[in-house]
């Protein structure tokens, strides 16, 4: 039996339906996603240049070997191809 791991990704708000899709073509058919509002502080956020964002935590239950392909999947050129094409249903 393979261990399981969470897999969390933190995204912004505007990115949610994006990821939710690229999990669904990687074969990931239970995805948890919560909206929430990041926690840095304003002067973390001046520090980085940065303002306060409204986010989504996505979390599904995978395998190693599947985790290990989500990470190696999981860039913005895979994203952006993901989101022009149809969800796996």
């Amino acid at each position: 039996m393979q261990k399981m791991y969470l897999f969390i990704t933190i995204t912004k708000r505007a990115d949610s339906d994006e990821f939710t899709d690229f999990f669904k073509v990687n074969e990931i058919s239970v995805i948890y996603s919560t909206p929430c509002k990041g926690t840095a502080r304003e002067k973390t956020l001046a520090m980085f240049g940065i303002e306060q964002s409204l986010k989504t935590v996505h979390y599904c239950l995978v395998t190693e070997n599947k985790k290990n392909e989500l990470i190696k999947n999981l860039t913005k050129d895979n994203l952006s191809e993901t989101a022009k094409s149809d969800p796996v249903e």
